[in-house]
């Protein structure tokens, strides 16, 4: 079964070296079972929410984990987590991002 359209819109490319984001809120109609390919394209979720570094909709603990392995290169983030992994807003990615966002998990923090 094939993903269904977002805002309309179906994907048609030849090149496979290209990784089709869709949004995280979609994770159950295109990765249902957490896969990452589609029809032999990389698949990977997005989201635009301050913090979510991994993209998968939430924001939690995992997302600071992936940032600390983001800075020692254990993993790469994807485009748009790197865009809204900065949450102390100093235009890096630091550990003080996922020391925050730890924080704001528990509450000692008021805001991402």
């Amino acid at each position: 079964m094939a993903p269904p359209p977002i805002f309309g819109k179906k994907f048609y490319w030849s090149d496979k070296d290209i990784t089709l984001c869709y949004p995280a809120a979609f994770s159950d109609a295109w990765a249902p079972n957490g896969e990452t390919t589609y029809q032999g394209y990389i698949i990977a979720p997005y989201s635009y929410e301050k913090g979510d570094a991994n993209c998968d909709g939430k924001v939690d603990a995992a997302d600071a984990a992936a940032i600390l392995r983001h800075i020692v290169r254990l993993e790469q983030l994807f485009l748009r987590g790197i865009a809204v992994a900065d949450v102390t807003g100093d235009g890096q990615i630091t550990a003080a991002d996922a020391a925050k966002i730890l924080r704001w998990l528990v509450r000692l923090e008021p805001n991402l």
